[in-house]
């Protein structure tokens, strides 16, 4: 995964040295500023360290999720960790609140200000999901001060996945749950959107965010980003405008200032979209543009080599501004498959 914040690009390689690693650059240079190695030296094989990472808008913390960690409570129960961005130095640990094995804590990470999230998608007491959020001011800052769940009325076998994607800003939080049941349509997937209130770190009653065309298996709610008021919400197996291709992937966009009337979808922008195309397998968003990872993208006959897209979003419907394809396309190269924008 990759995120950019001040001046920082954050680039995850949880493979590296079998225990993961990441490696920080100057955006604007492109100089390698360092590499931060796995703080877990005893038990760090598999891991995941890297998997996800997250920079502040300033780009002096980092955020990193382990997802495999086995030392919290059992297989692949996870942690996360915060650095200092600038130094290299580790600053918190964050073991996860509830271990249990595969949890997956750490699957998704987010910071913004003094508050950070993390997603436990196989947590939650149940294996519904968890996501937990921590105020870096309180007295006990690595104790969650909220753990939001997935509402029951949405869970028909019991899972949701609830953490899966997860994002983070002033104005409020989403998270995703990919295989939740919005509605009684099982795994069609849905998101929640709740309030922040900083003077006491308690949060509203979730709003759901779903499709406009709810499917079984779409994955809506696999990745999430927020910026402002703007939401982003992916479904990679969304069978495009009238069900017409299937499983090539959609995104959806909202206000969260008028959240129940500010659906926008975002079909796969390819000119020839292909079933599977994964069209959403990343998203950010920042002011007004929206960049779109299709990691699943055909390339002149390299299956996916995959591709990204650049959308204007200022008006009341999204316009195509680049199409980036992979520079040097190889069959499941996964090109888009993360995806961050800053300043544009």
């Amino acid at each position: 995964m990759v995120d950019i914040n001040g001046g920082r690009v954050a680039v995850g390689a949880p493979s590296d040295n079998g225990v993961g690693a990441v490696h920080l650059f100057d955006s604007t240079t492109g100089n390698l500023l360092r590499t931060i190695a796995n703080p877990d030296t005893t038990d760090g094989a598999g891991d995941r360290f890297g998997a996800v990472v997250a920079l502040d808008p300033t780009g002096t913390l980092l955020l990193v999720g382990a997802v495999h960690d086995d030392d919290g409570g059992g297989a692949d129960s996870g942690a996360a960790y915060l650095f200092d961005a600038i130094t290299g130095s580790l600053l918190r640990s964050f073991d996860n609140p509830n271990p249990d094995a595969n949890d997956f804590f750490g699957t998704s990470v987010a910071i913004d200000g003094d508050y950070l999230l993390v997603g436990a998608p196989g947590g939650g007491g149940d294996d519904s999901g968890a996501a937990y959020l921590y105020n870096l001011t309180s007295g006990t800052p690595t104790t969650p001060v909220q753990t939001l769940l997935i509402p029951v009325a949405d869970l028909i076998n019991g899972d949701g996945e609830f953490g899966q994607g997860e994002s983070i800003s002033a104005t409020g939080i989403v998270v995703g749950a990919p295989i939740a049941d919005p509605s009684g349509v099982n795994d069609a997937g849905a998101a929640y959107f709740y309030t922040l209130n900083t003077t006491n770190d308690t949060v509203s009653a979730p709003t759901r965010l779903t499709s406009d065309d709810l499917d079984t298996g779409d994955d809506f709610g696999v990745v999430v980003a927020i910026d402002g008021t703007t939401i982003a919400v992916t479904s990679t197996l969304d069978d495009g405008p009238g069900d017409t291709v299937m499983d090539t992937g959609a995104v959806f966009t909202f206000d969260s200032s008028d959240i129940n009337n500010t659906r926008v979808r975002i079909d796969n922008a390819d000119i020839n979209p292909d079933p599977f195309d994964n069209f959403g397998s990343w998203v950010d968003v920042s002011g007004d543009r929206l960049l779109v990872g299709a990691n699943a993208e055909d390339v002149n006959a390299n299956d996916n080599a995959g591709q990204a897209f650049l959308f204007d979003i200022s008006g009341a419907s999204p316009s195509l501004l680049r199409q980036f394809e992979n520079p040097d396309p190889d069959t499941d190269d996964r090109f888009g498959n993360s995806v961050a924008l800053d300043g544009l």
